[in-house]
């Protein structure tokens, strides 16, 4: 998925080898998820002037391939705020879903301005490739919900399933918002 602009696949596998020699990282990762072991993959090829980025045209096909994306809406003052997102498609459709909290900024911009950019990105949120123009729009059709937190687990597994019993168990999982959104077809 992650194509090395200045190394090999051998130093690529280095990098990568690297980060799990760094103490902690596993328990960390079981803890939190892989998002944290491909921050500190980020913070570890950036260390040794290892710059990765995707490669290609991002495209519907190629988008699901990708872990995060970040996605920028627009301000009432006309300037974009990027956010990096975990999102999954539901079979069969050409939309992609993506959860927040409720009162968050991107759900507010959302509601008033559904133009969006979408990127490929780290977990961290650091843009990978270039950005295409989409939509997005707020979801409120209870089943298509539903299809969307099915969809985010099956792509998430084991960290979407604890992020949900967390959120249950603090009272925030039923204050939360499913939007959705496409890319403009090039």
């Amino acid at each position: 998925m992650y194509h090395f602009v200045n190394g090999s696949t051998t130093f690529a596998k280095a990098c990568v080898q690297n980060v799990k020699a760094v103490p902690g990282v596993q328990f960390l990762a079981l803890l939190s998820g892989w998002a944290l072991l491909n921050a500190q993959l980020e913070v570890q090829l950036e260390a040794q002037s290892c710059t990765y980025c995707f490669e290609g045209e991002f495209t519907m096909t190629t988008i699901d391939q990708q872990r995060y994306v970040s996605i920028a809406t627009k301000k009432h003052d006309g300037s974009w705020v990027w956010t990096p997102v975990w999102f999954a498609q539901c079979s069969g459709e050409g939309a992609f879903y993506v959860f927040s909290a409720g009162a968050a900024g991107k759900v507010k911009r959302i509601r008033n301005y559904p133009e969006i950019q979408v990127a490929p990105c780290t977990a961290s949120g650091k843009i990978l490739g270039q950005s295409v123009a989409g939509n997005a729009w707020l979801e409120c059709d209870a089943e298509q919900c539903a299809a969307a937190y099915v969809a985010l687990r099956r792509k998430y597994g084991w960290q979407m399933a604890l992020l949900d019993l967390f959120s249950k168990l603090s009272g925030n999982f039923n204050k939360r918002q499913v939007f959705g959104f496409s890319i403009d077809a090039h």
